[in-house]
């Protein structure tokens, strides 16, 4: 199949795997790359395929990006990996225990 992008057509042999947040996020990269390599994609290409794979509330990432980060792979793969990536997750657990402690009342120290 093939998608229609402006005047050129992005040739789609296989798929990317669709990326909802509940996978690891390496793991996901690792697969969307080899996609990326059987297709052939230019950058701009991996970023449409990469923002169409979203699900569920990974959405959210693309209306924290402009239009224009939205179209680079590396603004779009950056700040999924600041909220999916594990080396980010510590900050992400403290953001909700904080607001769980606060929602509680309690203090933080």
């Amino acid at each position: 199949s093939s998608e229609v992008q402006g005047n050129s057509r992005i040739s789609i042999k296989k798929k990317p795997q669709e990326f909802d947040g509940k996978v690891s996020w390496e793991a996901y990269c690792v697969l969307f790359e080899i996609k990326v390599d059987q297709n052939g994609w230019n950058s701009r290409q991996r970023a449409v395929q990469h923002a169409a794979s979203l699900k569920g509330a990974t959405v959210k990432v693309l209306s924290q990006l402009s239009v224009e980060d939205r179209s680079r792979y590396s603004s779009l793969v950056e700040m999924l990996q600041r909220r999916y990536g594990t080396m980010y997750q510590s900050e992400v657990y403290r953001a909700r225990i904080r607001s769980c402690v606060r929602a509680w009342g309690e203090s933080l120290q």
